[in-house]
């Protein structure tokens, strides 16, 4: 069923009040704002308040570490950075692994 003239559902909130006695979206006997902080509680776990304090300590952590990129530049620059091939190829074949099962 379609409702083509706004007029009829704009009249719905007074049908409401005409056959019960009280306004839609209300209990009797209890004010809009009453209803809303009486009947609505969030309560989180504390596994849930683990979660949110975790992502909290996420949110302000830098996305960069500086002093580790400044260290690793010196080092680069210095010419003493040495990189450990067998730990390059490991991590390597580690993600070529990790891919091929999330694609298969």
């Amino acid at each position: 069923m379609e409702v083509s003239e706004k007029s009829v559902v704009q009249r719905i909130p007074n049908l409401i009040k005409l056959k019960t006695g009280f306004k839609a979206g209300r209990h009797p006997g209890v004010s809009a704002a009453d209803s809303a902080w009486r009947n609505d509680k969030v309560v989180l776990s504390p596994k849930a308040r683990e979660i949110n304090d975790a992502k909290q300590k996420l949110m302000n952590m830098p996305d960069i570490r500086q002093q580790k990129v400044g260290d690793i530049r010196y080092q680069i620059k210095s010419g003493t950075y040495v990189v450990k091939g067998d730990k390059v190829a490991f991590h390597m074949l580690k993600e070529s692994v990790l891919n091929q099962r999330i694609s298969a």
